[in-house]
């Protein structure tokens, strides 16, 4: 590969110039790759990733190559985990080089050369780059930085292999990484993935054959970790794995028995059959020793020349399905105690008695204002629980109507409503099984509502919306409201039974302006943080900025001490926050402002403003210290450099404090 300088300047004389060039100094199949560019006639400045294909297309293609999707989709996923935080992406394409899927980081989703679904990255489209030139090919490749034909792309490392299946291209695996983090091995990753993704679709035709091949594949289906089983086309059972076994309860007696006994889901399979039908994990109930269990069914017809020969059925339990969804959608909680900022006492009460809660799992209520954090806690007290490893889901019991709470909390059946999933879909509290659930703005939670839940923290079961039978789960809720409660239960607007199962701990979060001390804290992280996202430099705040902080109800609490940093930052036009950054309401505090509260009369500070006491105190601490500035500046606990910018807008001079 050639040094960046000459392949930057190949790039320019042939992209840009339209010289040719010796291919020395680049790589023959670049150098193909490029003439072929050229030749489509795309201009290499500009924006890359801007032909998509319209959203009945991409569905089209994605039901087209359905199995290549769930073959591959989990070692994207995999792949996902070593790059993580490295600002990379992995993209999955068709055989036409339009996007399937793609994992990345949040952060780097907005770039404008982004590859979403739906996009279209072959060389016809975009040149040279690693997707595009890997399906022209039909090989892996590794492009670097101007090797790629587009400018946007210069900044990327891109490795790419297509995927086969009985010989022919059927897709195309990238790993795009920022140019420091690219390396030889990276392509090997790809290429190692390919090729596990090429095996995983000869394992699902293998399925698909008539039973003589299915028997022959004993000892994969033993491995397989769904319960797989195979029936005649008169719904006889042929086959079965050890999976399907141990989730049906029942022996090995199965075999050549109608299915019909076996499974009794109130599914047809025969008809599914004659149909030429298919399910797609179909969640029902299914009797088993006695007792309503869930299972989700997917089913695959096995073809030959004359027709039908079987069909593949494979059963889940929906609880493995739900810790899927889990992983796939994130319901975790994100924070912990360290991360609650403050060392009021106030504060640190209430951390210690969350940390009790977790004593015995025990149902928690989060009392306080609008603002003070009750979500933060709630993530901490899951996260320092004994569930921390299982589902955190939150929901905000405010922000759903009447219509729409009860199926997001309890779930429902296919068809219990007009606009309902088919296949029915899971509640809130299933996801939560094993886990936590937090239900923010519990005082906003209808009464019709209210009995449900009741009814489900006192069984440990939920029931579906028209469902027929109850699922067990092992919830732990906890619940917040910035609203009194108590008035609510006194009048009968909030159910007092619910009002005592929820209330098993409850925790009243202080307010901003009664944690003494942590107001300075916060607005000291909140400047720092605000500051790196515009990209600012900021020395400090000024004193009458905290003066001011101090003698304010903060009625929006720590979102509005955030959200008053956030504009004072934007707005400000020097590197220090003054009176003038902040709003209206607070700037009248400062021209209203009384004596200061701790002035003494005998000290003679009466009527001094804050300016004038930050002078005196600055000409104290030169005194105590010789004109040292790094002592005085640890003991103000700022940088030596804001020393410096107060001494000159104070006009002291250092010299005649220095011994």
């Amino acid at each position: 590969m050639a040094d960046s300088e000459s392949l930057q300047d190949c790039w320019k004389r042939f992209a840009v110039r339209k010289e040719e060039i010796l291919g020395e100094a680049i790589r023959p199949f670049i150098l193909d790759s490029w003439q072929r560019s050229r030749a489509f006639g795309i201009d290499p400045y500009r924006s890359c990733g801007c032909i998509s294909v319209e959203s009945p297309e991409l569905a089209r293609r994605k039901t087209l190559r359905a199995d290549l999707l769930e073959a591959a989709v989990p070692y994207l996923h995999e792949l996902y985990k070593i790059i993580k935080g490295s600002r990379s992406l992995i993209t999955l394409t068709d055989e036409d080089g339009v996007v399937l899927e793609v994992v990345s980081d949040e952060e780097i989703r907005e770039m404008k050369n982004f590859p979403r679904q739906g996009t279209v990255h072959t060389e016809r489209v975009i040149g040279t780059s690693g997707m595009g030139t890997s399906l022209s090919i039909d090989g892996p490749v590794q492009i670097h930085a101007e090797e790629h034909w587009l400018q946007d792309n210069h900044g990327w490392s891109c490795n790419s292999s297509t995927i086969h299946r009985a010989g022919r291209i059927v897709g195309c695996l990238n790993l795009s990484c920022p140019l420091e983090k690219g390396n030889e091995h990276s392509l090997g990753l790809i290429v190692a993935s390919v090729n596990a993704i090429e095996r995983e679709l000869e394992l699902t035709a293998s399925l698909t054959e008539k039973q003589g091949l299915i028997q022959q594949q004993n000892a994969v289906l033993e491995l397989v970790d769904t319960g797989i089983i195979l029936i005649d086309r008169q719904g006889v059972i042929l086959k079965t794995n050890r999976m399907a076994r141990d989730i049906l309860r029942v022996g090995s007696d199965m075999i050549g028995r109608p299915v019909s006994e076996t499974i009794t889901a109130g599914i047809d399979f025969l008809s599914l059959m004659a149909g030429e039908h298919s399910l797609n994990d179909q969640e029902t109930s299914v009797k088993l020793n006695g007792k309503q269990v869930y299972l989700s069914f997917s089913t695959a017809l096995v073809r030959s020349e004359s027709g039908i020969e079987a069909m593949v059925i494979r059963v889940r339990e929906s609880k493995a399905i739900l810790k899927m969804v889990n992983r796939i959608t994130g319901s975790r909680a994100i924070y912990t105690f360290d991360d609650i900022t403050g060392n009021s006492t106030e504060l640190l009460k209430c951390i210690s008695l969350a940390k009790m809660a977790n004593r015995n799992s025990a149902n928690v209520l989060i009392l306080g204002e609008s603002g003070t954090g009750k979500e933060l806690f709630a993530h901490a007290i899951h996260n320092d629980s004994s569930r921390k490893n299982g589902p955190f889901v939150a929901i905000n019991c405010g922000a759903l109507s009447r219509d729409l709470i009860q199926s997001e909390l309890f779930g429902y059946e296919g068809g219990a409503f007009t606009g309902a999933k088919k296949e029915g879909n899971p509640g809130k509290l299933e996801l939560a099984d094993g886990g936590t659930l937090f239900l923010d703005e519990i005082g906003e939670l209808p009464l019709d509502a209210q009995v449900n839940l009741l009814r489900v923290l006192q069984t440990g079961e939920v029931t579906r919306l028209s469902a027929k039978h109850p699922k067990s789960i092992d919830v732990r809720v906890i619940t917040a409201t910035n609203k009194d409660v108590y008035r609510a239960v006194e009048e009968k607007t909030f159910r007092d039974d619910l009002f005592y199962r929820i209330n098993i701990f409850a925790l009243k979060l202080p307010a901003l302006r009664e944690r003494v001390g942590d107001i300075r804290t916060l607005a000291n992280i909140f400047l720092k943080k605000f500051s790196r996202d515009m990209r600012k430099t900021f020395l400090g705040i000024d004193e009458e900025v905290y003066a001011i902080f101090d003698r304010y109800s903060w009625p929006g609490n720590i979102r509005e001490l955030a959200n008053v940093m956030d504009r004072a930052i934007a707005v400000t036009e020097t590197s220090w926050i003054s009176v003038c950054d902040l709003p209206a309401a607070l700037q009248n505090i400062a021209q209203n402002r009384p004596e200061p509260p701790h002035a003494d009369p005998a000290s003679g500070s009466r009527g001094k403003n804050i300016s004038e006491l930050e002078h005196d105190c600055l000409l104290d601490l030169l005194t105590e210290t010789g004109g040292n500035l790094r002592e005085v500046a640890r003991r103000m606990g700022v940088a030596r450099s804001t020393v410096y910018n107060k001494l000159k807008s104070l006009g002291i001079p250092i010299h005649q404090y220095r011994k």
